[in-house]
């Protein structure tokens, strides 16, 4: 526990690159869960009454809502984000300091982390929709 606490200290005082990671992965998380409308105007959209589809009890976006509001995160929030993270941990790199070691294992985990379910729920969502190539596909296409 208290190495955690020093690591927040340290975070804290070096820049707050694990706070920075860490609001990445979980603006990147964002954009994993289906849109949904909330509140009193529906758009004229109904609640989905089918108990076997995906979006039962709720009123979804329709799909062109639902790339917009991923562009908007994507576009505001998760690029200037993975920049700045980028950066400060480039600079942390570079400073060479022992002392620093354990947070840019620790924002570099994380950063591996949030590609890891990004990609996973990429190859997710081709799967759902037929998109994915095979092996013997994928290594044709390698070759060419």
């Amino acid at each position: 526990m208290s190495r955690i606490i020093c690591a927040r200290s340290a975070d804290k005082a070096q820049g707050g690159v694990l706070a920075l990671c860490l609001k990445l992965w979980m603006a990147a998380r964002l954009i994993e869960t289906p849109w949904q409308i909330c509140g009193r105007e529906t758009l004229g959209l109904r609640i989905i009454d089918d108990p076997d589809h995906i979006f039962h009890g709720k009123i979804p976006v329709t799909p062109v809502m639902d790339t917009q509001l991923d562009r908007i995160v994507i576009q505001s929030i998760l690029i200037p984000l993975r920049h700045e993270v980028l950066k400060k941990i480039q600079d942390k790199i570079f400073k060479k300091d022992p002392a620093m070691w354990f947070d840019l294992l620790a924002a570099v985990f994380i950063s591996l982390n949030t590609i890891e379910i990004a990609v996973g729920h990429d190859h997710e969502f081709a799967t759902l929709y037929g998109h994915v190539l095979g092996m013997v596909k994928y290594m044709y296409l390698q070759k060419c």
